[in-house]
């Protein structure tokens, strides 16, 4: 599981995500608890996530929000720019 604390969790079909202090993302398998994937590419905590249309956003205090292919467990576009922590 995550090596630190759980910032948010969303439900999505039979599969729930979460996002950590651990600077990653997991997709867990409801049913089973068993993690499924792990995506990593932020460098500071994870704060919240949204999942639809087989698409993943993140924001984090690396100063980043990314759209990640939930297919391929990849970063597909980062928005860079902004000043501090993205939050929401």
């Amino acid at each position: 599981g995550h090596e630190s604390y759980v910032t948010f969790c969303q439900l999505e079909d039979e599969a729930a995500f979460t996002c950590s202090a651990d600077r990653t993302i997991r997709k867990w398998d409801v049913r089973t608890g068993q993690c499924l994937q792990v995506f990593r590419g932020h460098t500071s905590i994870v704060n919240r996530i949204l999942v639809a249309n087989n698409q993943l956003f993140s924001s984090s205090y690396d100063r980043t929000a990314r759209a990640w292919s939930v297919d391929k467990g990849q970063v597909a576009q980062e928005f860079r720019g902004h000043r501090n922590c993205v939050l929401t």
